[in-house]
């Protein structure tokens, strides 16, 4: 994986798109704030696909690559707002609410 593509993957605000627009590919790209998908809803998105990631270039808008799912999985579930949000759901479980 190269360095851009785990700089996306850091980065804060991301996006998941899968639809006909782009050919039905899993396509990962940055957004601005107001688009911005949830850790935790991009995780469950690129683990229920079947496809390989596309992560888009954030300096050439036309430009992605493919990356293994594995890693793209394993970068953003690294993530502090992933982490916060398995704590999260392990206490909401403990306590019953879930």
């Amino acid at each position: 994986m190269q360095d851009w593509q785990i700089a996306v993957l850091n980065s804060e605000d991301l996006r998941v798109d899968q639809d006909q627009y782009t050919g039905y590919r899993l396509v990962i790209r940055r957004t601005d704030k107001g688009h911005r998908m949830s850790i935790p809803a991009i995780v469950a998105t690129v683990r229920k696909s079947k496809r390989k990631p596309v992560i888009m270039c954030p300096d050439e808008p036309f430009r992605g690559m493919f990356a293994d799912r594995k890693e793209v999985l394993d970068i953003l579930m690294s993530t502090d707002e992933y982490e916060e949000y398995t704590v999260w759901m392990a206490e909401a479980k403990m306590n019953g609410v879930i």
